[in-house]
């Protein structure tokens, strides 16, 4: 599936942003070999300005806490140094919703696009298309955390 809104003649500037939960470095490298398959087959004019890699760092660890790689990304995307960030799948960047909202308004605010490869999927859409599919992920998150609750009993 080809993004051609994407294929800007203008040189993109393309942060990659790979994370694992434990030491396994074949996923990771998965991960890395799938974005950048992902940004041939989408980007024209690109750059690959860095790739940010958390190895055997938890989604659940709070995003400017020991995420370290994954702040620098967004600082560089403050600075206008990234102007597109490629991730194998969204909850790479987190698990939690409101930190995901946090993260597309913030990035959003930087006119920094977020892509999911996994989805082929621009995730940091306009506001009414992101809080529509928020709130679709924070039922499935409640449904999933209630259904746990469900067993426990």
């Amino acid at each position: 599936m080809m993004i051609s809104l994407h294929r800007k003649t203008q040189k993109q500037k393309i942060g990659i942003y790979i994370r694992i939960g434990n030491e396994n470095q074949i996923e990771l490298e998965k991960q890395l070999d799938n974005c950048k398959k992902f940004i041939e087959e989408n980007f024209l004019n690109y750059e690959i300005e860095g790739i940010y890699s958390d190895l055997n760092i938890p989604a659940t660890k709070y995003l400017f806490g020991e995420r370290k790689e994954l702040s620098k990304l967004l600082e560089h995307s403050k600075q206008g140094l990234i102007d597109n960030i490629i991730v194998y799948s969204k909850d790479r960047l987190s698990r939690d919703v409101k930190e995901l909202e946090f993260i597309y308004t913030l990035t959003e605010s930087f006119n920094t696009s977020i892509y999911e490869v996994k989805n082929k999927i621009k995730l940091n859409i306009n506001n009414n298309e992101m809080h529509k599919k928020l709130l679709e992920e924070s039922i499935a998150e409640f449904e999933i955390v209630h259904s746990k609750k469900k067993k426990e009993i």
